[in-house]
């Protein structure tokens, strides 16, 4: 066992040593980033994959990127989509939300094609709505046919407050920025090799899903993946996965929360467990109705100032916390 996690620290090492080559070299320059725009699901993320989806968008590729899409994803390769006379529009509303919570809401990416639609609900890190899943199931009842892709970081489900009774694999399916996303901007940079703008975005934008997904370098990667499957480490490898989420609970609650908390009560903070859904609520002596909380690393990655009544008045997701901006407030 310790021979394994030597070579995969030696893998990790040579990652990071090839990230600070790709800072030194300019590879890691990347327009989403340098504006701040990594975390906005409308302004960037469903507004850059609507207009590389649309037939008509400014990448002049026709539909060649909505078919690549279409082939990317499992839950659509057997869905039959005339992409040629489709349109694609974003923040689509269906409506004021009734009383019941059953009808309305706006649709992150919604792609029609004669009576038949593509429903997207893009989630970065904001929160599901209640019946969010299912409202957009009762609206797509009106078409000959639908798939309603449910869209985030890693491929998590969304809430059972959202979804209700619907069943995954049937009424919704899941894609994932890290897999079939990535997959599908890979397609498309073969499809555009001769456009040199749009193929620059394309590499841009996929490499700001890798950081916002935390992925390796592609070939460090598959050395790591070859290590992990090989003969001699198939029964280590089964018993880190079998181990992975305690592991992961530990490391945050060991080299994350106990820091955090401590720190806290180090600068004079006020520190609370009144909020049990959070995993530290802390504020400075002069807040008073307001407290800087840890969401769930279950749900997301976000720290937020929370008013005591409920309403989230700032969110902030935790990889953006730069240690360049620090202060007395906030020494992330």
């Amino acid at each position: 066992m310790q021979a394994l996690l030597d070579n995969i620290s030696k893998l990790v090492e040579e990652d990071r040593k090839l990230q600070t080559q790709r800072i030194k070299d300019g590879d890691t320059f990347n327009v989403f980033s340098i504006l701040g725009l990594q975390c906005y699901e409308v302004r960037t993320h469903s507004a850059f994959i609507g207009e590389l989806l649309s037939p008509k968008g400014s990448h002049g590729c026709n539909d060649k990127f909505l078919t690549a899409f279409l082939k990317s994803v499992p839950a659509m390769t057997d869905f039959d989509f005339n992409t040629k006379h489709a349109e694609v529009i974003l923040e689509a509303s269906i409506g004021t939300t009734n009383t019941a919570m059953t009808e309305g809401g706006r649709i992150d990416l919604l792609i029609k094609s004669g009576n038949k639609v593509i429903v997207i609900e893009n989630k970065i890190y904001a929160d599901d709505q209640p019946n969010q899943m299912k409202r957009y199931q009762n609206f797509c009842q009106q078409y000959d046919n639908y798939r309603l892709l449910y869209l985030n970081l890693e491929g998590n489900e969304p809430s059972e407050d959202s979804t209700l009774d619907m069943v995954l694999g049937e009424d919704y399916h899941i894609i994932s920025y890290s897999k079939e996303i990535l997959s599908w901007l890979e397609r498309c940079k073969n499809l555009c090799k001769d456009r040199k703008l749009v193929l620059s975005s394309i590499i841009q934008y996929s490499n700001l899903i890798k950081e916002l997904t935390n992925q390796m370098n592609d070939n460090t990667e598959k050395e790591l993946m070859s290590l992990l499957s090989s003969k001699d480490n198939m029964e280590k490898t089964a018993i880190i996965l079998d181990k992975y989420q305690e592991l992961k609970d530990k490391f945050f609650e060991e080299q994350f929360l106990k820091k955090i908390i401590n720190w806290a009560k180090r600068q004079g903070m006020e520190v609370t467990d009144e909020y049990p859904k959070f995993p530290f609520a802390i504020r400075p002596k002069s807040w008073k109705n307001h407290w800087i909380v840890l969401e769930s690393p279950k749900v997301r990655h976000a720290i937020q100032v929370y008013r005591s009544a409920g309403k989230v008045h700032k969110q902030i997701q935790l990889d953006s916390l730069s240690s360049g901006s620090t202060n007395k407030d906030w020494p992330f």
